[in-house]
């Protein structure tokens, strides 16, 4: 888990770079991929776990509520529907227990290329998932992942009344 944070700071840091030397981002990763073949990028290892697998984007939010303004740091990962529908109820259950240890972010999205996302906010047992919209998060909820007696999460369809 921590290569994933490293790479995650590897990220920023190239994000950085590009803003204060006015390049772009991939102008910088090209530059970093050819010129650190050995590098940690170059060499990642993949788990099998896709949300393990997927390379985490970590951004910062700006929140207003009234007059106080607060910045909190979101994770972002994106995965195909067909990742989705292959990762068992283990590997969800050790990514959101590594996410809740872990994580330097307050709230993680795993978005789908279908529209649909899992919302979670760190230290929290349970996941939101639903149809997913950038600009208002999770508009419709189907379900959420939550532990069952033994720490093992498993998803629960929602039920309308």
């Amino acid at each position: 888990m921590k290569k994933i944070y490293l790479y995650t700071l590897c990220i920023l840091i190239v994000l950085l770079s590009a803003c204060s030397k006015n390049t772009s981002v991939s102008e910088i990763i090209a530059e970093e991929t050819s010129t650190s073949s050995d590098s940690e990028i170059n060499t990642r290892e993949l788990t099998g776990n896709p949300l393990f697998d997927a390379v985490p984007l970590l951004e910062d939010d700006i929140n207003s509520f009234g007059r106080e303004v607060k910045t909190d740091q979101s994770e972002t990962i994106k995965i195909s529907k067909k990742e989705f529908d292959s990762i068992t109820n283990q590997q969800f259950t050790e990514f959101f227990q590594s996410y809740n240890e872990d994580s330097p972010s307050d709230w993680i999205a795993v978005l789908v290329d279908d529209g649909t996302a899992i919302i979670s906010f760190r230290g929290d047992e349970v996941a939101a998932y639903g149809e997913w919209s950038s600009e208002k998060g999770i508009v419709k909820e189907l379900g959420f992942y939550k532990p069952d007696d033994e720490g093992t999460y498993y998803f629960e369809k929602r039920t309308l009344p």
